[in-house]
């Protein structure tokens, strides 16, 4: 209590710098586990060999498609591969696969989306690994649109996600899906379908929000059609 605001900025000021330089200091240094590939670890692994390149090639071909308003469909098919199962178990391996199961999504083919779902999920059996709510999410939904039971995907990890994730697109297009064809709310949607459209406002990403909207008016179509 003694010290004075200004010392005190400072000391906030110099943890802070300090923190920045070893989370940058990590980053640069390889580091590799079983569920975790750092981007300098990715960097070193990119040049080894031609097929590793290739793929590292067509990632940012992808992140810059993105940035450009191009949706996951319109992507050229050889920039998304399925990985082999092993890498399934390594952070690049399940993000690659992840995009591929978004692409086959957005293309509306949800069979094909659900198997590399349950591909991932197969190879990643000891606990939480990145992006396992995104995942679980869309699973959801699928199961939903496909007629099959959810139950196996809401999890533990599920409901944390859909918690914490409020503003994020692709929940509110799971909620409304769930609202229309597991609760029959038409209001409950309604209000979710309005929550969406706030948040769309500001979402940086305008090919995200035309993928998401779709796969709304996809449920809302499914539930109008039903007895």
């Amino acid at each position: 209590m003694r010290f004075r605001v200004v010392p005190l900025a400072l000391c906030a000021a110099a943890e802070a710098a300090f923190l920045f330089f070893w989370s940058a200091l990590i980053n640069f240094i390889p580091l590799r586990t079983e569920n975790y590939i750092n981007h300098a670890c990715s960097a070193v692994m990119a040049g080894k060999t031609k097929e590793s390149l290739s793929r590292c090639h067509a990632k940012l071909n992808r992140l810059a498609a993105e940035l450009s308003g191009v949706r996951m469909r319109d992507m050229p098919k050889d920039w998304l591969h399925m990985p082999r199962d092993y890498e399934l178990r390594m952070a690049d391996g399940a993000e690659e696969a992840f995009q591929l199961h978004c692409k086959r999504m957005d293309e509306h083919r949800f069979t094909e989306a659900l198997e590399i779902a349950d591909r991932i999920f197969a190879q990643n059996t000891e606990g939480p690994f990145p992006l396992q709510g995104d995942l679980l999410n869309n699973c959801v939904y699928l199961c939903l649109m496909e007629d099959k039971s959810a139950a196996g995907y809401k999890t533990p990890a599920w409901e944390l996600f859909r918690s914490h994730n409020g503003g994020n697109l692709a929940a509110l297009r799971t909620e409304y899906a769930m609202a229309l064809l597991y609760g029959n709310d038409a209001e409950a949607a309604r209000k979710i379908r309005l929550q969406f459209e706030r948040v769309a406002l500001r979402y940086p990403a305008p090919a995200d929000v035309e993928t998401e909207r779709e796969l709304m008016e996809l449920a809302a179509e499914k539930h109008r059609k039903e007895p």
